[in-house]
């Protein structure tokens, strides 16, 4: 049974039967069917199609974003934004996949070569539940409009969200390319099994990731896994530290600190570490707690029970082992499952904040001495995701790129995906890419055709 419950309120939103082996059957037949009429339309009636999808997200961005924060607690300015970056992935596709996909031609004497990009069969995708729409999308778009078929598996929290992208590809595309797979992970070995599928995506936890990497090379099957971060956020003498503190706390605290990509270390050269961790105080005690339904709020309820255990567990181990608390966490009373934010120096490697990656409003900051201190507590770490720096000496730039073991970095900001740019990480982070050229060429056969 699939529960779509509002964790503020505890309102029941939506009870959806799991799949049986009998509708998983129907459900490969139908999407093995679209994958093969999809090969048959044009590239540029596909981008009609998406163009369509387009205008359905655009149109019913506020009843989507009402569903994203009624089912998993997002404040509602940033279920909003959710949404104009999922329009924003449809554009780039719409406007590019032409170009994306087009043949390539060399000459290779005595050949003559031809590259094409030709769509697998059937793809598993694996979401979660933090970007319900935009992880879901950024992930079935780019592999729709190289011509495969989508089955994707939701969170059994965020169902109503997804279910609701599946009646806007309904409408849009005429083609079922997009079916929701309503299954607990007892059939997932199964849908990778079947022959007819050709690729798995999961976005989730190294556990999850761990798993369905093993299943998928036991089938020979490709696959592309996002894991979890441990994002470095690494500050620099010549920094404008005002910014660097304000978006380091946007980019902990967005999404109630639910993410993936973000800053989960911050590391400060000791010349300004008193001066920026004044700063940061500040800017943690202004943060506004509340219903995610207000605008103001800034900090809303965790998805889950089960994930404020998990950060309460983190915080007080980090306590016990000699972190000191700057900004003191813990537990808020009431509905809801609140965590008041967190901010913790003094950390170190026996730590579980040090160890996992931490899903909520708990943030660590340390000092470093010098660029090559910097590095060395950077790539300390089993994740490999993202990392900001801050500095604008062109040198420290290109030692730091070229040092830092991770798989996307961004200078003098905080680190944000683009539809534009290739994402993914390395070592526990996964592997593999989403977005960008590398996202819609993942799930394709690159097949070489030589003329002599």
């Amino acid at each position: 049974m699939f529960i779509s419950q509002n964790p503020v309120t505890s309102e029941v939103l939506g009870r959806y039967e799991s799949l049986n082996d009998k509708d998983l059957s129907s459900l490969l037949k139908d999407a093995h069917t679209a994958h093969n009429e999809l090969k048959g339309v044009l590239v540029t009636e596909r981008c009609l199609m998406l163009k369509r999808f387009r205008i359905l997200l655009n149109n019913n961005k506020e009843l989507l974003a009402q569903t994203i924060t009624a089912e998993m607690g997002k404040p509602i300015t940033q279920a909003r934004a959710e949404i104009d970056k999922s329009v924003l992935l449809c554009d780039f596709y719409a406007e590019n996949v032409e170009k994306l996909l087009e043949p390539k031609t060399f000459l290779a004497k005595p050949f003559s070569v031809k590259l094409r990009h030709e769509a697998l069969g059937i793809i598993l995708g694996i979401m979660p539940w933090n970007f319900p729409v935009w992880q879901s999308l950024r992930f079935a778009i780019p592999a729709i409009m190289a011509g495969n078929a989508v089955l994707l598996k939701p969170a059994p929290n965020t169902a109503l969200s997804v279910l609701m992208l599946e009646g806007f590809f309904s409408e849009s595309f005429t083609i079922q390319v997009f079916k929701t797979v309503l299954s607990d992970t007892t059939l997932v070995p199964k849908i990778i099994a079947d022959p007819r599928v050709q690729g798995v995506s999961l976005t989730g936890s190294d556990k999850a990731g761990s798993k369905v990497g093993a299943l998928a090379g036991k089938y020979l099957k490709k696959s592309v896994l996002e894991l979890g971060g441990c994002d470095p956020f690494i500050v620099f003498p010549d920094a404008d530290v005002m910014l660097a503190a304000k978006l380091a706390v946007h980019s902990r605290i967005n999404n109630t600190g639910q993410t993936c990509i973000a800053a989960k270390r911050l590391l400060v050269h000791k010349d300004i570490y008193k001066e920026f961790k004044d700063y940061l105080i500040h800017l943690f005690e202004e943060l506004k707690m509340g219903d995610p339904i207000q605008e103001s709020t800034q900090v809303s309820s965790l998805a889950r029970a089960d994930i404020r255990d998990i950060l309460h567990v983190q915080y007080l181990d980090a306590l016990a082992k000699g972190a000191k608390a700057i900004v003191e966490g813990g537990l808020v009373q009431g509905n809801g499952f609140y965590y008041n934010p967190a901010l913790l120096e003094n950390t170190n490697k026996k730590m579980l904040v040090r160890r996992q990656e931490v899903f909520g409003p708990l943030l660590t900051i340390q000092s470093f001495k010098d660029a090559r201190d910097a590095i060395d507590q950077a790539n300390d770490n089993r994740y490999g995701l993202g990392a900001s720096i801050w500095t604008q000496n062109a040198s420290l730039q290109q030692q730091m790129e070229s040092k830092l073991q991770v798989g996307y970095i961004v200078f003098n900001n905080f680190v944000s995906s683009d539809p534009r740019i290739p994402f993914g990480g390395i070592k526990q982070s996964g592997y593999g890419r989403e977005l960008g050229d590398a996202g819609i060429h993942e799930f394709t056969n690159l097949k070489s055709i030589l003329y002599s």
